[in-house]
């Protein structure tokens, strides 16, 4: 019997920076941790994410919530480059696991960073 392999991509397979990203467009006006907080709190996040608001909204939105000095289409293009690379190791993994596996993702990562 063949096991299906589920993988969320972002956080598992694929490194995402967007913490340390806001932190460097604040120059040191927050603390990381703070970041991290507005973020995951972040209401424009959630509508993004849920589907509920186009991608200028969530941009004019986040730079409201978390004072940033940057215009919605510098914030996109910043959000774009959040996701980073695959975790080391994570090819080799994924060709291994394929041999015995059948292998999916099934992720929340949006169209801007896809």
């Amino acid at each position: 019997m063949e096991k299906i392999l589920l993988f969320d991509l972002g956080g598992v397979l694929v490194d995402v920076v967007s913490i340390d990203s806001l932190t460097a467009i604040l120059h040191s006006q927050k603390s990381r941790e703070e970041v991290a907080e507005l973020w995951m709190n972040s209401n424009y996040l959630r509508l993004f994410e849920s589907g509920k608001c186009d991608a200028t909204a969530f941009a004019k939105g986040i730079i409201e919530e978390m004072g940033l000095p940057l215009s919605a289409s510098a914030f996109l293009q910043a959000f774009a480059g959040f996701t980073s690379s695959l975790y080391p190791g994570v090819e080799k993994l994924l060709r291994e696991l394929m041999q015995r596996h059948i292998l999916a993702c099934l992720s929340d990562t949006n169209a801007l960073q896809w």
